[in-house]
């Protein structure tokens, strides 16, 4: 019995060396994913709408992060040394990234102390922010707000009409260029709009023509007689009364906060 107990004792001495020796290989042979080098990796920032962007290659690294004051803490950071058993980069700046995956399109991060997913694509990252922040995809959130949308369209004679009108008319438009996620956040803000007053109107830029921008650039020569003006990558508003254009302006979310805009006023 004696003898079995030290044989016991042995065999767990070994297996325990060999564990240790075993996890030292693997934090020592461990290197970074390549996949990661030379490429421009988004992650977009839902408070503030920005982009922040990582870059590296096997000796130096870049990584901002925009916000709305310009400051930048990692403005300074360039090169770094690799943490093998951490799996972590520490940067010349006092920073560290540590590295939690790595895949063809994407990178999860842990930067200060929290778990960034990063993309190769613009629109992807928008797209994985969006559903993670609203439970959606944003082609699934304009489906359920297309209601709205086309509830109040104008045809060409109408938008004229409401131009002459007495009343402030909001008239808002959007065409295929109107890509980014500020299209889809402006449906819910003309919701809002809707339910506070019927002056609110869509005129799809599809249906604009070299005759009708010209009569909107006769109105106001700040409304540009060029297609590309309203078909842009924000939606365009114009407010109108009397023949007039009293105010005309892009809706610009700050991030997925679109709060600026709800208030229905003129």
């Amino acid at each position: 019995m004696k003898n079995k107990n030290i044989r016991n004792a042995i065999i767990f001495i070994i297996v325990v060396i060999l564990f240790v020796i075993f996890q030292y290989i693997r934090f020592n042979s461990r290197e970074i994913d390549e996949k990661i080098y030379n490429k421009v990796w988004y992650k977009y920032n839902y408070n503030t709408g920005y982009y922040d962007t990582f870059e590296m290659n096997n000796s130096t690294v870049k990584y901002i992060k925009p916000s709305v004051s310009n400051e930048d803490d990692y403005s300074n950071c360039v090169n770094y040394y690799y943490n093998k058993k951490e799996n972590s980069l520490i940067l010349d700046c006092n920073k560290k990234i540590k590295i939690l995956s790595v895949d063809n399109n994407s990178i999860n991060l842990i930067v200060d102390n929290k778990s960034k997913i990063f993309f190769d694509s613009i629109d992807e990252t928008t797209n994985h922010e969006f559903e993670s922040y609203f439970g959606k995809s944003i082609i699934e959130y304009k489906k359920e707000k297309l209601q709205a949308k086309d509830f109040i369209k104008i045809n060409e004679n109408k938008l004229k009409e409401i131009i002459n009108s007495d009343a402030y008319s909001k008239i808002v438009f959007i065409g295929n260029e109107c890509t980014s996620v500020d299209c889809a956040l402006a449906l819910d803000v003309m919701e809002k709009w809707i339910a506070t007053t019927e002056d609110v109107y869509y005129f799809d830029v599809n249906d604009l023509n070299d005759k009708l921008l010209k009569y909107l650039n006769n109105i106001d020569n700040n409304l540009v007689n060029n297609i590309n003006y309203y078909d842009n990558i924000y939606p365009r508003i114009i407010i109108s009364k009397k023949g007039k254009i009293i105010d005309n302006y892009e809706i610009k979310c700050k991030g997925f906060d679109c709060t600026n805009y709800y208030k229905n006023e003129f």
